[in-house]
This record gives C-alpha cells, structure tokens and sequence, in this order.
C-alpha cells in the first residue's frame, strides 16, 4: 500500500473537498476512485456498498500514509507554525530587506550576491545592527550580543525579511567574514551559547524541511547560484556539535549533484543513519509528510 506525498502548502479544506470528490465519484461507479478505495480502505467491500464522507475521509488520509483523519488533521495543524513561502518581491524601499535578500541564501529566485550585500554595508554600516536578524546576516557579533543582553526572547524569535530565526539568517547568509568580530559563524556560536534551537528550520512551501545545517551545506539543483556558507565545514560541526540532527534530508538532496563527499563525512561522524530523535525527520520523512526532496 505505497502513500503518495502531501501537496506542496497542504490545506485541510482542499483535502476535505478531495475527501467529497472521491465519495460522490466512487458512488457514481468511477473506476479510479474505487481502485482508491480498494487500495486504502481497510474494509473496502463494505464501505463500497455505502461509501460516507468519513470512509472517503479516511481513504484520503492513509493515501497520505497516515493510519486516521484525525491524525492527518494533527500533522496539518502541527506544520501550521512551521511553513514558510518565501516572500514574493523584494520591498525595494528597504535597504535592509535588499540588504538581507542578497546577503543569504534563500533557494528562490533571488540569487544571493554578497558583493552587492557587503557594498551596502560600506555605504550604510548601519544596516549590520538595525535589527538582530541583519546583524546575525551581516556577522555582527557585538550587535547580536548586545541586543540578546537586552532582551534574551530574541534568540528564536522569528523575524526580519525572511520570517526566520536568527540562526537561519547567520547560517544562511554569503557574507564573507572579516575578522572574529564580523563573522556569520561566530554570531551561530554566539545564538548556540544562548540557546539558539540547532535545529532550527522550516518546511518549504509546506513540504521540504530546509535547517540550520541545510543553509551550512548550501548547493542544489542550481549549483553555481547556491554556494555553501563561506565557513560551510566549521559552522556544520558548530551545529551539529550543538544537536543538529545530521539526518538532513535536504542536504543530502543539494549535495548529491557533485561528487563531493566532505558533507557526508562530517554527517557520518555525527549520525548521519541513526535516529537522533530530530524534529525534521519526523515531519520530512514521517507519515505521508514530505518524502520528496527539492
């Protein structure tokens, strides 16, 4: 009984007009919808003689790889806090959203340039602290520490132009270091030392779990547009030091285009086969959640 994989941005209103869909074309004797409910209904003689929506329900759910509605209903709400689409255009009349755009790396079309990133940082040094999020893209050390010593909350908090956490911004940012002071992987070590989640991340447009470590590793299906952090080796020690979850799907994915094996050395070293009980392989790889990697 192979499952199929969510839909990109799953919604449980599409899934219960799919639910209805499939009920009212398996009464009307349409030979895909009863193979369906052949294929997935554990009691699929009887609920044929009388298909409800609940039956119909439940076919739609272990399709999904999920065992009841109910459970597919409590994967859709847990994924709720953790989806992200990236934003569509770039607020052009922010030069701190331009700024944070070409400085990480975010798979979109917006390639990152950070020669363009750190030419408006010499023009306006001022974008490196005006919020934790462009400090940690910019690697600024004294200005995450000095804003996490005011208020400790900021730490995973969500934000910027990206919606991400600082972690995210730190370790998907291009930005060259210049010194201890001014280094993306010194402001990580700093977020870790203050209790930054390793593991931070989200599903891509509902279904592909990009980490912390995901934005260390970089590369991808347009390789020359989707470099590695620039200390890609020490930042994905420093989490996975941490308690990132080395089984990360997505890297894997990136990096297999090349044969380049340093990423899967280090994810060896840290359990790379082994489950670490991780938040993301359970939602990527978990029941009907996303198998399918981009």
């Amino acid at each position: 009984m192979p499952s199929r994989s969510l839909p990109d941005n799953p919604s449980l209103t599409h899934l219960r007009k799919d639910a209805k869909r499939l009920r009212d074309a398996a009464l009307l004797g349409d030979a895909s919808s009863i193979a369906d409910v052949t294929e997935f209904h554990p009691r699929a003689d009887a609920a044929l003689k009388r298909l409800s929506l609940a039956d119909a329900q439940l076919v739609v759910a272990r399709s999904y790889g999920f065992p009841s509605w109910a459970r597919l209903k409590q994967h859709l709400a847990d994924m709720e806090t953790v989806i992200w689409n990236p934003p569509e255009t770039i607020d052009t009349g922010s030069r701190v959203d331009v700024f944070v755009r070409l400085a990480c790396l975010t798979y979109t079309r917006t390639h990152p340039s950070p020669t363009r990133a750190a030419r408006l940082l010499a023009e306006d040094p001022g974008l490196a602290s005006a919020s934790i999020y462009s400090a940690a893209a910019a690697g600024n050390v004294e200005a995450v520490r000095t804003m996490l010593d005011a208020n400790p909350s900021l730490v995973n908090a969500k934000g910027g132009p990206l919606g991400w956490a600082p972690l995210l911004n730190a370790c998907y940012s291009r930005l060259e270091a210049t010194g201890t002071a001014h280094s993306t992987l010194e402001v990580a070590r700093l977020l870790l030392s203050r209790g930054a989640d390793p593991n931070a991340g989200f599903l891509y447009a509902g279904n592909y779990a990009f980490t912390a470590l995901t934005g260390a590793f970089g590369r991808g299906e347009d390789w020359p547009n989707q470099p590695p952090h620039p200390e890609s080796a020490p930042l994905a020690r420093l989490l996975l030091a941490a308690g990132a979850d080395p089984n990360d799907a997505q890297t894997l994915y990136n990096r297999h285009f090349h044969a380049d094996n340093e990423h899967l050395e280090i994810l060896f070293e840290y359990g790379l086969g082994q489950d670490k009980g991780g938040p993301w392989l359970r939602c990527s790889t978990g029941p009907g959640a996303a198998r399918r990697v981009s």
